[in-house]
């Protein structure tokens, strides 16, 4: 570690005292997470809504689809869809899905489902039964279960499942919510920054060309030529990863981005080749604190593979002046590409 960048924990005076951070979080609250409540709410209610509307116009009961009469899908399909408004809101909150918030994903969805059913009657009513009196959501909602049936094709009528029919009301309702679950938790799969609280993400810095183009060829002395390419091309992109690594472990922040900048021309055309060295940078995009992840990617025309190599852990004022250099090298790509659009349709 360079030692003009201190680290984030540091010893006080007092050797039995607690670390004094060089670097101060900024200040987040438990609330966060009831800030995803009401985005969730909405995509729940939005989606149960397009459920009623397309069973009411068209016909297509999306959330009773049970392919083989025990599969769920259109419950779950339609609880992922749900989930994604926890998903999106977390990710932009920074919300990690703990255990407490898959709790309240997984309320949200029940209670939706139950008052999706609760409206249901409620535009029904008043209801009344044979004799007149009138009846609650409790025994509707048990003669609709019980009144549950699969529609023979070739008689197009069925008969009702009885007390079975709570069997498959548990199923729609637990596939329902084990979507929005299973989706919520996605937000996870990345890295988390625990200081900050925050997503870590990703910047693709390079492709470094480790190989020669393939030989559309198949003359064996073509081949023997193309593997002698590939081992100096492989050569040359272990010295330019070397050379990176060095600036990276250094602190030279500026040379490493002149040194990726140099290299942009061949970094398009390294990802077609069928070997290539990716290089990323890892980080938080609050404290910058990161790793500059490499590795070699070999692909065919069928499959592919990726082999990790050793990362490297640079300073935090590395991290933050790669990436802010690789943002506006992005939004200047992104400008000269919209002005040769604008040229074209001209």
């Amino acid at each position: 570690m360079d030692d003009s960048t201190p680290p984030i924990g540091a010893p006080s005076d007092d050797p039995g005292g607690p670390l004094e951070l060089s670097y101060a979080p900024p200040a987040s609250s438990a609330a966060r997470r009831f800030v995803v409540l009401p985005i969730g709410i909405a995509s729940t209610a939005l989606v149960l809504a397009g459920a009623d509307a397309a069973a009411r116009w068209w016909e297509i009961d999306a959330l009773s689809w049970f392919p083989f009469r025990i599969i769920p899908a259109g419950a779950l399909l339609l609880g992922i869809v749900a989930g994604l408004g926890f998903l999106i809101a977390a990710q932009v909150a920074g919300v990690k899905p703990r255990k407490r918030f898959l709790i309240l994903v997984g309320l949200v969805l029940v209670l939706g489902y139950l008052v999706r059913e609760y409206v249901e009657f409620a535009l029904l009513g008043p209801l009344v039964d044979r004799s007149g009196q009138p009846v609650n959501f409790a025994y509707y909602f048990h003669v609709k279960s019980t009144s549950i049936s699969f529609v023979n094709r070739t008689t197009g009528r069925g008969e009702p499942l009885g007390g079975f029919g709570y069997f498959y009301r548990v199923l729609e309702m637990g596939g329902f919510v084990a979507g929005g679950v299973l989706i919520s938790m996605l937000t996870g799969s990345g890295g988390y920054c625990e200081l900050c609280r925050r997503f870590k993400t990703t910047r693709d810095l390079t492709a470094i060309p480790a190989s020669a183009p393939r030989p559309e060829s198949p003359d064996p002395e073509v081949n023997e030529q193309w593997e002698r390419a590939c081992e100096a091309e492989m050569e040359r992109a272990e010295q330019r990863l070397a050379t990176l690594g060095e600036m990276a472990v250094a602190g030279d922040a500026a040379g490493f981005v002149a040194a990726v900048d140099a290299g942009r021309p061949d970094a398009r055309a390294a990802r077609r080749l069928p070997v290539f060295i990716r290089v990323e940078l890892y980080y938080c995009p609050c404290c910058f604190d990161g790793e500059l992840l490499q590795a070699v990617r070999v692909q065919s025309e069928l499959s592919g593979r990726t082999e990790g190599l050793p990362s490297l852990h640079p300073t935090r004022d590395f991290v933050k002046a790669v990436a802010k250099a690789r943002l506006t090298a992005v939004k200047s790509e992104a400008g000269r590409a919209e002005i040769h659009l604008r040229v074209s349709d001209s």
